[in-house]
């Protein structure tokens, strides 16, 4: 079980979850609202606009990728 998790509320644009999930190199961003799991955005379920984004989620299926293969 992972400790420290990265969540996000329901207010968190997707920018924001983007650069999120770049950061911090993951796939899933939970979603909690009062302390309580509401959903799960994943980043086949975002839509990217800024390349700048792009680049970030190719960033980290290509990271994720490679620590699957080793």
């Amino acid at each position: 079980m992972s400790t420290n998790l990265i969540t996000a509320s329901p207010e968190t644009t997707t920018q924001e979850a983007t650069r999120l999930m770049a950061k911090h190199q993951i796939r899933r961003i939970p979603i909690v609202e009062k302390g309580k799991l509401v959903g799960i955005v994943a980043l086949g379920d975002l839509e990217v606009r800024d390349l700048t984004d792009q680049q970030a989620l190719s960033e980290i299926s290509e990271t994720s990728e490679s620590q699957i293969q080793h």
